[in-house]
């Protein structure tokens, strides 16, 4: 850290002399105003922050007040009275980031004279034409303070005001009356609507300091949650300094001392990300990340490899101390500052069994306990969490301290000695509810850390992969909340499969701490899976686990991967993939806890990440290999499904539509493929067969863009005339209107037809607009099915660089695979490189060019790369095993993919 001395003071120069013209005025006002900005550019570094910040606030009140003076002097009439220019927000509490607005109060006196009138007038316009943003209002005392109980955001601006110039008596008096008004009785009110809206806050923004786009200032952890502690402070202890959160035993002076580190740091990062953007901005995206990092002077260290995943992750080391602060202060005030919530505390207790009692919904210390029980006793830290969990209690803010500090002088050894570590930690991970919660405060405590070292390589540890949306230990508290919510039906109408195969599962305990472990191997670097089931192994044998016990628990970290590799990358209804995955798992139990342990993995990475399309392949192949496992006949097993009974399902469905559509229904599921029938749903299929039943000899290609709720991707669903290179075509119709296509699913039917479904963005990653059509892209697409257009013209092959930075490309280098053994009548051909604009069209045109039919695609985006997997047959519709045509074909895709600009 660079001390705050070390910077080079900033001074303005001298103002132009009175008398002088108002142009003079603007420009030298102009001039001061990016002087100074400049020199925030320039001098912010980690450690300076808040002393920028300052001086920059301090520029812009010295060069209000010389415009503010030659008002004064050029409208006549001496020093002002009965006005006040007053700065609020963060110009009010001296924390101007370099692009941050100027807020203005204009207090003035209830009797506005016209003179007063003129000087507002006069300064208002100046500051405007001095271009810069000033946000201002004019209000006289009595206004002002109207505000108080019944406006909470002009209440909350008047607590970090500060007067710049003209009548101070205006701005003593509002103080006063300020005062005055919340000792009578505005307070709780304020705290209420003030903690609401942090809630809300915090709700809006991912309910997690750990995201991989943080936003610096509405974020969990972020600067407002400092602000929000500063003007309960004032309302409460009457004043803005947060030393005196101190004094009210709210926080610790330690507590301080960290949050004034993070408080500087989040200003540093947020002048940075201005200075780069050129304009105020507050989301750390994947965009900037990286100049903000060089900017700072922060690289890589031995856990990041990159720059902007050593700079997210400082982020969220002082966010979780700016989140850890301010959920105090949200909750310990209030009632600290509370006469009657002091009174009444003790009468809400009730005494637990242990000598531990619960209020409020928190559990705590009985007051027949030492007070040094977890450092005389270690174990007791786990046994109040198991406790906890059981009753459905949260740690109470003075059990997280002591629990915290305790951890902070480290009691590994302790733990690991105590032979009851086991027990509490397995009743803890039992279930059916409260698991998430309670492990989530094991870890912001750091006791997690403690009872299983490995988790604090995986703390805050950042993967910018433009995949995940969370750090890698917060993704694996997300697994937790999503697993259990099967359990607690919050998920019964919407994951029937899940649900009962959650019920079935035995060992809870073991499948929640597989579901901590499954990503625990990332902290060890490349090849997680394999280095996590070696963790998993050694945390067996540390915990005394049994060798079933071990097993199961290494095999759910060795095989959290198995399921939807198997059923994104290959045709689950082969029986071929369905036997592999068979003998992988060996057992119904272990089948039933990877399918939830997936499902919580894919729920983990981002909200709207499990659809119910990936649902349907999984379950698809979930439910043959549990027929596999339970001894069906392999004769028995390879008949299809049940198709006059899904036929009356889709039916159901057309009720009320033609009997051109319902036969068009019939002919679907009669001709559809395996994998169609079993991946896609009754429902799905009757919309399939309304889109097939507008094809005809001119209309060969039907469109349909669905907005999947609480989803950030459209679904594109095309009905076509099958023929060769047809996915080829429509992979470039949605390129060419700049569509990104994150993944698809092509399926062909026995008579003809093809229904390809696309799960697509806009370029900057959001769903399509409400309202978009294809209508022109239908039109041309016809055209060129008819041949009257020729494709190339149309749609000409452009292939973008790769998005991914040359750091990420070496991690992660293209491969390009070809099986011939994994379906009886195709080629598989896998294919992973980095991602691009325009990737599946150019690689679909290699693949015609090449001779190669497309019998299934199916098309994922992870992270920066494709995984694209491709079922091939040649024009004779057979393998296509003649080396030399695969390796023609390999070194084509690898040419297009090295020059870009030729395709």
């Amino acid at each position: 850290m660079i001390p705050p001395s070390a910077l080079t003071a900033f001074s303005l120069s001298s103002p132009p002399a009175e008398g002088a013209g108002r142009d003079r005025v603007i420009a030298w006002a102009r001039g001061e105003i990016a002087r100074v900005r400049e020199w925030v550019a320039q001098s912010n570094a980690l450690g300076r922050g808040t002393a920028v910040c300052e001086a920059h606030s301090d520029a812009l009140s010295d060069v209000i007040r010389h415009l503010f003076r030659w008002v004064e002097a050029s409208t006549g009439g001496g020093p002002t009275r009965g006005l006040a220019v007053v700065a609020q927000g963060g110009f009010g509490r001296r924390r101007m980031a370099l692009h941050s607005d100027i807020d203005l109060l204009l207090l003035v006196d209830s009797q506005l004279t016209e003179a007063l009138e003129d000087r507002i007038r006069a300064l208002v316009q100046l500051l405007w034409d001095t271009g810069e943003e000033t946000g201002h209002s004019v209000k006289s005392v009595k206004e002002a303070l109207a505000t108080v109980g019944e406006d909470v955001i002009s209440m909350t601006a008047l607590f970090e005001s500060r007067t710049l110039a003209g009548d101070e008596s205006l701005w003593l008096e509002l103080e006063r009356g300020l005062r005055q008004r919340l000792e009578r009785g505005a307070v709780s009110e304020y705290l209420r609507q003030r903690i609401e809206e942090m809630r809300g806050r915090h709700a809006r923004f991912g309910n997690t300091v750990y995201l991989l786009e943080p936003n610096l200032k509405e974020g969990e952890g972020g600067l407002r949650d400092i602000h929000m502690c500063q003007w309960v402070s004032y309302a409460c202890l009457g004043t803005c300094d947060l030393t005196a959160l101190v004094e009210a035993e709210v926080l610790t002076a330690e507590n301080l001392v960290e949050l004034n580190e993070a408080w500087d740091f989040l200003l540093a990062v947020r002048n940075a990300l201005h200075a780069v953007a050129g304009r105020r901005i507050d989301t750390l995206d994947f965009e900037r990340v990286r100049p903000v990092a060089q900017a700072l002077g922060i690289g890589p260290n031995e856990v990041h490899s990159l720059a902007e995943e050593h700079l997210i992750h400082l982020c969220h080391v002082h966010g979780r101390v700016v989140d850890r602060a301010a959920q105090r202060v949200a909750r310990l005030l209030p009632r600290r500052t509370s006469l009657a919530g002091r009174m009444t505390r003790r009468l809400r207790e009730r005494h637990l069994r242990g000598g531990w009692v619960s209020r409020d919904g928190e559990i705590a210390l009985g007051s027949s306990m030492p007070a040094d029980l977890f450092s005389s006793d270690p174990g007791q830290m786990l046994e109040i969490c198991a406790v906890a969990r059981e009753r459905g209690l949260r740690l109470s803010d003075e059990v997280c301290e002591a629990i915290h500090r305790e951890c902070r002088r480290g009691c590994e050894e302790a733990l690991q000695t105590d032979p009851s570590t086991t027990e509490r930690l397995l009743r803890i991970f039992r279930g059916p509810a409260h698991t998430a919660r309670t492990v989530r405060q094991m870890a912001d405590t750091g006791l997690l850390g403690e009872v299983l070292p490995p988790w604090r390589r995986i703390q805050s540890m950042v993967r910018i992969d433009h995949f995940h949306r969370y750090t890698v230990d917060e993704h694996t508290l997300k697994c937790l909340e999503s697993a259990e919510a099967l359990l607690t039906g919050q998920l019964d109408e919407r994951e029937p499969g899940l649900v009962e195969a959650a019920h079935q599962v035995e060992r809870w305990d073991l499948l929640m701490l597989g579901i901590l472990l499954h990503d625990i191997g990332k902290g060890e670097g490349r090849g997680h899976v394999v280095k996590g089931g070696q963790i998993a192994q050694r945390v067996a044998q540390r915990l005394g686990l049994d060798n079933e016990e071990a097993r199961t628990l290494r095999e759910l970290v060795l095989g959290h991967l198995w399921i939807p590799h198997l059923a994104f990358r290959r045709d689950a209804t082969d029986p071929s993939v369905i036997d592999r995955l068979a003998h992988q798992v060996g057992n119904l139990d272990l089948l039933h806890m990877l399918f939830i342990l997936t499902f919580a993995d894919i729920s983990g990475v981002r909200p709207d990440h499990w659809t119910a399309w990936k649902g349907q392949l999984i379950w698809a192949l979930v439910t043959g290999t549990r027929r596999r496992l339970e001894g069906v006949d392999s004769d028995d097993f390879e008949v299809g499904p049940d198709l006059e009974h899904l036929t009356e399902q889709v039916l159901a469905r057309l009720s009320e539509d033609s009997e051109a559509i319902r036969q068009r229904a019939r002919d679907l599921v009669r001709s559809g493929s395996d994998r169609y029938l079993r991946s896609v749903t009754p429902r799905r299929m009757a919309d399939h067969a309304r889109l097939l039943a507008r094809l005809s000899d001119q209309t060969r290609a039907v469109w349909q863009v669905e907005h999947p709720p609480r989803c950030n991707y459209s679904e594109i669903t095309v009905a076509v005339v099958d023929e060769p290179g047809v996915f080829g075509l429509m992979c470039g119709a949605l390129a060419s209107k700049e569509i990104n296509i994150l993944s698809a699913q092509a399926y062909s039917t026995d008579d003809g037809f093809a229904v390809e479904i696309f799960q697509v963005t806009t370029a900057r990653g959001e769903a399509l607009p409400e309202g978009f059509v294809l209508t022109r892209v239908e039109r041309e697409v016809n055209r060129v099915l008819r041949g009257e257009s020729r494709e190339e013209e149309v749609f000409p092959v452009r292939l973008s660089p790769p998005t991914a930075g040359p750091e990420l490309l070496a991690l992660a280098p293209t491969v390009i695979e070809f099986d011939n053994s994994a379906s009886s009548h195709c080629t598989v051909m896998e294919l992973r490189t980095a991602d691009r604009r325009g990737l599946l069209h150019a690689l679909t045109h290699q693949l015609a060019i090449h001779g190669a039919m497309i019998y299934l695609a199916m098309i994922s985006t992870e992270a920066y790369r494709v995984v694209d997997v491709f079922y091939l047959t040649d024009l004779d519709n057979m393998k296509i095993d003649d080396p030399k045509r695969l390796t023609e074909l390999e070194r084509g895709i690898r040419e297009m993919l090295d020059s870009p600009s030729e395709h």
